[in-house]
């Protein structure tokens, strides 16, 4: 969704992102201030709502399978590889040093 040059920047790079930027980039669709989250969230409920059911689930089907499929085929070593890196040491220093603000 985001492109293959922000999907390379996203993922090497480890950056936090503000929302606007994460949207710019794709990587959201909508920002929204707190107050109006819940309008925007019933927006979009009410529009996935007012589909036609089976067109709908085909339609995601036939977007999502196979990226479904292989990310099962995946999965276990995948999460093996993720609490690795998590728990690293290096990671964990890392953390250490992000600041939210």
């Amino acid at each position: 969704w985001v492109g293959s040059a922000n999907a390379t920047a996203i993922l090497f790079s480890g950056a936090m992102y503000s929302a606007e930027e994460a949207k710019r980039m794709g990587l959201v669709q909508d920002v929204a201030s707190e107050g109006g989250l819940i309008e925007i969230a019933r927006k979009a409920a009410s529009d996935f709502a007012s589909k036609y059911p089976p067109a709908f689930a085909s339609i995601k089907s036939l977007l999502r399978k196979s990226i479904v499929e292989d990310m099962k085929s995946r999965e276990t070593a995948a999460i093996k590889e993720f609490v690795d890196i998590w728990y690293s040491e290096a990671t964990w220093a890392n953390l250490k040093d992000i600041k939210i603000y």
